[in-house]
C-alpha cells in the first residue's frame, strides 16, 4: 500500500510541473493558472517510457534547448522567446520512444545534419 501511495504521489507532482503547462517559457509563475497540456505530457511520456518518471530539472533543461524553438537555425540567441516547435518535438519524441529525454548535443548534432549549409552560415 505504502508503494503505490508513493507512486501516486510522484504521478501528481509530475503532473504539476509548470513546464508542463500550456504556454511555459521558462518562468513557473506565469503559467500557475494554465491548464496541462496533454500533447507535451504524451511526448514526455513517450520518450520516457520504461525509464521512469523524469526529475523537474530534466524536462525543464530538455525543453529549454534552444534548438527545439521554432526557427532555430544553429543560433540559440535567434530563438530566445520564441515557442518551442511543437511539430519537432513531436518527431523528437518518435525517434526517442522508450529512450528517455535526449541531451542536448545529441538533438543539437542530429538538427545540424539536416539544416542547409546556408543555415550555417555563422558557425
Amino acid at each position: 500500500m505504502a508503494k503505490a501511495y508513493r507512486k501516486r504521489r510522484k504521478v501528481e507532482a509530475f503532473l504539476t510541473l509548470g513546464c508542463l503547462k500550456a504556454g511555459w517559457q521558462g518562468i513557473d509563475g506565469t503559467v500557475k493558472d494554465q491548464p496541462l497540456d496533454r500533447s507535451l505530457v504524451a511526448n514526455i511520456s513517450s520518450m520516457c517510457h520504461g525509464k521512469g518518471l523524469p526529475e523537474k530539472a530534466t524536462v525543464e533543461a530538455f525543453l529549454t534547448l534552444g534548438c527545439l524553438k521554432e526557427g532555430w537555425q544553429g543560433n540559440d540567441g535567434a530563438v530566445k522567446g520564441k515557442p518551442l516547435d511543437r511539430a519537432l518535438v513531436n518527431n523528437i519524441s518518435s525517434m526517442s520512444s522508450g529512450k528517455g529525454l535526449p541531451e542536448k548535443a545529441k538533438v543539437e548534432a542530429f538538427l545540424r545534419a539536416c539544416l542547409p549549409e546556408s543555415g550555417m552560415a555563422g558557425h
